[in-house]
């Protein structure tokens, strides 16, 4: 389903920061007035600080925007230059049983930002007025934004919902219009516009495919687009990221990779290593020829004619890095935002968890069943106590919770691969590969996630709320695609972190600092986390 619009008309104004205020008869309408948005900077966030980036400089420029509240992304101005939208950032509450969904100032930010979390919202500011409102509809927890390149006012956006939903949504902040494009399998991290502006282009994902010899199945991603309204002229902007070109299909894949490409007129390429979470990206030459190797770069946020706007993954946090289509790599920008996580068991005395597998990414990869390619960074945990809570590592917000799944796909007693147990949850017909999860989204725009849970273990009942260090999300089952003795099912928990919303995210490096070994091995581990009273 698609919607049409009438075009917009372009407005310039002078920016001022105000505060946020909630306005009583709704967003104003424009008036005419022509500019030019061929230079027109881009928008996004580093440690909740918005920003805007104008790449018509040889080195990117990078200041600080003016708009009004911290953020976790920033979409910078629509056409008109009048309206910016942020995905906000919050505290949650403190307070037991409590939880609010407010954001913070953006001039409270630094004082604020080690106890922040993504809202999930969408908020305009008009700069003109000075107001601000939320756009996104309730239940939605929104992942990633765009404005249109030929209609002010026009934002497209993904977001989450429960029961793992991923939808794609056209909002007029005009009128708070909000139409949902397509409801479900939208790959949430890619949004952009064929060359003229003619059509809005996404990712969706297939039906789940399991290679040989891994247990857990990925899903293969395609390529879709949908006709937009007409405006009034085809502006040449930036979008966050560029059509997607050549990609491996996963059925040709021997590891759960699909790799992508990303083009530059002189011929040479960006080479992605995952549509599904990138952890690596190559510059060749117009001949294949390797010049740059980035590894921990996990987003493209904006491709020109010789260049590439770039988060890297560091241990102190994310490098905003400008590559070159001759290989040049230089920092522009820096965030520190660590997050702290803890084993996702509760504090026991003695001996907690036991590690039963490390993904071969790591490199004290160990009993290696599966977790190969793309699940390379994924822990399988086994709690060695009488409790099997799951509680959250780190503090972030609730992105979608799947609560529904009663049965077990893969612990087949007739199968070939059989070891010897009888799951009394596997069905035939079971379609579920990860089982019950809980997916939260951390302030330095990563997720974590938590698979294989019992059915009605499962805590959170509505995205968006805060999910503290030690808070409850579900019990330890054996629902999905597990193997193995512990209660006939291989009741285990998966835990994995990505830089994609989607639990077939390609995985990354998962850090547990205070644990006895960094990164962990094969054995078993005390834990330092404590159970919290969360309402979920």
């Amino acid at each position: 389903m698609m919607s049409t619009r009438t075009a917009g008309i372009a407005l310039a104004v002078v920016v001022t920061a105000c505060e946020p205020t909630t306005p009583d008869s709704g967003p104003p309408t424009s008036t005419p007035l022509v500019s030019d948005q061929h230079h027109r900077p881009i928008g996004l966030a580093l440690d909740g600080q918005p920003l805007e980036v104008d790449l018509s400089k040889p080195v990117p420029e990078v200041k600080s925007a003016t708009y009004p509240l911290a953020t976790l992304s920033y979409s910078g101005h629509d056409q008109s230059g009048r309206w910016s939208v942020g995905h906000t950032l919050d505290l949650g509450s403190d307070t037991t049983g409590l939880q609010w969904r407010e954001p913070i100032p953006a001039r409270q930010i630094s004082a604020l930002f080690d106890e922040s979390v993504p809202s999930g919202d969408l908020y305009v500011y008009d700069e003109q007025t000075g107001e601000t409102w939320q756009i996104d509809r309730p239940g939605q927890f929104a992942l990633h934004q765009v404005w249109s390149p030929t209609e002010p006012g026009i934002l497209y956006y993904t977001y989450a919902e429960m029961e793992g939903v991923y939808g794609l949504a056209e909002v007029d902040v005009r009128t708070g219009e909000v139409e949902v494009l397509v409801g479900d399998d939208v790959v949430a991290e890619y949004i952009s516009f064929s060359t003229d502006g003619s059509r809005v282009e996404f990712l969706v994902a297939g039906e789940p495919l399991r290679l040989p010899g891994e247990r857990h199945a990925t899903r293969e991603v395609y390529a879709e687009s949908l006709p937009v309204a007409p405006g009034d002229s085809i502006a040449k902007v930036r979008t966050p990221l560029p059509v997607v070109g050549d990609r491996r299909p996963l059925s040709e894949s021997e590891n759960g990779e699909q790799p992508f490409e990303l083009g530059w007129r002189s011929g040479a390429r960006l080479v992605g290593d995952d549509i599904l979470g990138t952890r690596k990206l190559e510059v060749q030459d117009a001949g294949g020829e390797v010049l740059a190797t980035i590894d921990g770069a996990y987003r493209v946020e904006a491709l020109t004619d010789d260049g590439a706007l770039v988060r890297i993954d560091t241990p102190a946090g994310t490098d905003l890095a400008w590559v070159l289509e001759d290989g040049t790599v230089m920092t522009v920008g820096s965030s520190t935002s660590t997050p702290s996580f803890k084993m996702p068991m509760p504090k026991n005395g003695g001996k907690v968890l036991n590690v039963t597998q490390m993904g071969e990414s790591y490199s004290t990869a160990c009993r290696l069943y599966s977790h190969r390619g793309s699940l390379g960074y994924a822990i399988d945990m086994q709690s060695i106590a009488s409790t099997e809570a799951i509680l959250a590592a780190g503090k972030g917000s609730v992105v979608t919770a799947v609560k529904t799944v009663t049965c077990n796909s893969l612990d087949d007693p007739h199968a070939d691969d059989a070891d010897g147990t009888t799951c009394r949850l596997y069905s035939s017909g079971c379609t579920s590969d990860y089982g019950n999860y809980v997916i939260l989204l951390h302030r330095d725009g990563k997720y974590t996630s938590y698979s294989h849970m019992g059915y009605g273990t499962v805590t959170p009942d509505s995205t968006g709320t805060t999910a503290y260090r030690g808070c409850l999300l579900g019990e330890q089952g054996g629902t999905g695609a597990t193997l193995g003795d512990r209660n006939g099912c291989g009741d285990h928990l998966h835990l994995a972190r990505s830089s994609s919303s989607s639990i077939y995210g390609s995985t990354i490096n998962f850090p547990f600092p205070d644990a006895r070994h960094s990164p962990l091995q094969c054995t078993w581990y005390k834990s330092g986390n404590e159970y919290r009273t969360c309402d979920l």
